[in-house]
């Protein structure tokens, strides 16, 4: 939920500051690769340690990264592929996608996946 909270922090169309996340992401500057070893690291690490108690004990590593990226993957989603989402659902629908819906949609998407490797 901290992670999709942090995602959705804004509703508002892409501002410069978003244009200068994605080009970061795709070409990550030193100042990027800092402020992953600071900020994202832990919260990816908490995130995965949180996944991994769910976990069969064998699972192995590269399972549990997929395993969290996944969640990051779908947060991120809901940021920013938002604008192309709103063209492609009505927006009665679109509207419904509240914070506490995603929330839950995601948290049981994961534990979907987590059932099928604990199978």
């Amino acid at each position: 939920s901290m992670l999709l909270t942090v995602a959705l922090g804004q509703q508002r169309p892409l501002t410069a500051e978003h244009k200068l996340m994605h080009r970061e992401f795709s070409d990550p500057t030193e100042a990027t690769v800092q402020v992953a070893r600071a900020f994202a690291k832990p919260m990816f690490m908490a995130l995965r340690s949180a996944i991994s108690e769910m976990l069969p004990a064998d699972t192995s590593a590269i399972e549990r990264n997929m395993l969290t990226t996944s969640v990051i993957g779908q947060c991120m989603h809901f940021k920013f592929g938002r604008q192309i989402d709103e063209l492609i659902i009505p927006k009665s629908e679109f509207r419904k996608f509240t914070m506490k819906r995603l929330t839950d949609h995601i948290y049981r998407v994961t534990l979907a996946a987590i059932r099928d490797y604990s199978a």
